[in-house]
């Protein structure tokens, strides 16, 4: 299912990636958060998008709520893109006082923090960053040609790889030659960061799992690595609170020893299924589930959307 490009498109982006951060810097956090929660209910912003969105959803997880479900949609994506701002324009600390829980980072020193594409989390990094641990993170260069269809959509992403580079120093990974980077870097002191959901890119080795039920796949390369490492890892996620203040949580599982590439996979399956089935809108890329889950051997019947 594509977006398509149209004008409505570049003003949402116009909206959301520039004019609503930017605006954010000047107003104090709880204004901003009211700001996006406000802009979050406009039905037309990002509509293609949260449609898209949406309609792949309700292929694998219940949707009682289909409002509600698009307008939290909209402010994990919006509040991902108002703290990019704050933390890269001097105002970090208000962005980390609204993380309830986030104490709990200090376990996560010389480990490997294991996440998925969830939630407004991209304040991770500086979080880690704040507390001396040398974080790592795998980031994907953009692609030249989205500047041409999406210009402010690439501004942003442009933004958050030089917010990745400058947070992470040489320990900002480009995707290209990640696994001989990794292989070295992995057992060096410091805490990485690696997001195990992406779907794997075509002709690469894969693992099979199971979320929700369906079939899904795995990169290979990373179980592997951290097998090869001995670091512990946790499961970490960064989510919206239930209610509608903007405020976030971070969630840390216990450290576990680095151990067989079939357990880490079955435990991260299950990590990702207990939350897409708790609030399926914080998963931020629903527009690749079809790369990412598989068909099911045998077809049943699908989980039904029920009216808004």
């Amino acid at each position: 299912m594509k977006v398509r490009i149209t004008p409505g498109l570049q003003l949402s982006d116009l909206l959301v990636y520039i004019l609503v951060p930017v605006a954010a810097f000047f107003l104090p956090a709880a204004l901003s958060r009211r700001l996006v929660r406000r802009v979050a209910d406009w039905d037309w912003v990002l509509r293609g998008e949260v449609e898209a969105c949406h309609a792949y959803a309700a292929q694998y997880t219940p949707i009682t709520h289909a409002q509600e479900w698009k307008r939290r949609w909209r402010m994990v994506v919006m509040l991902d893109a108002r703290d990019l701002f704050l933390l890269t324009w001097g105002r970090s600390r208000a962005v980390l006082n609204e993380i309830s829980g986030s104490e709990q980072i200090a376990q996560a020193r010389d480990r490997v923090l294991v996440g998925m594409h969830w939630g407004p989390s991209i304040s991770i990094l500086k979080l880690l960053h704040n507390h001396g641990m040398r974080p790592l993170l795998v980031y994907r260069q953009v692609e030249r040609d989205l500047l041409r269809s999406r210009p402010f959509y690439y501004l942003f992403l442009k933004k958050a790889i030089r917010y990745i580079r400058q947070t992470c120093g040489d320990r900002a990974v480009p995707v290209r030659g990640a696994s001989d980077a990794l292989r070295k870097r992995l057992p060096e002191k410091g805490t990485s960061i690696v997001v195990l959901d992406a779907p794997p890119a075509p002709g690469r080795s894969t693992l099979a799992g199971t979320v929700l039920g369906w079939p899904v796949q795995f990169n290979a390369g990373f179980p592997e690595l951290l097998r090869d490492s001995g670091r512990q890892h946790q499961f970490y996620a960064i989510s919206l609170q239930p209610g509608s203040e903007a405020l976030k949580i971070l969630e840390m599982t216990d450290p576990k020893p680095a151990g067989s590439t079939a357990a880490l996979i079955e435990d991260y399956c299950a990590y990702l299924g207990q939350h897409i089935d708790k609030d399926s809108a914080q998963w931020r890329i629903w527009q690749v589930a079809s790369q990412f889950f598989l068909e099911r051997e045998q077809e049943t019947e699908r989980p039904t959307q029920e009216a808004p």
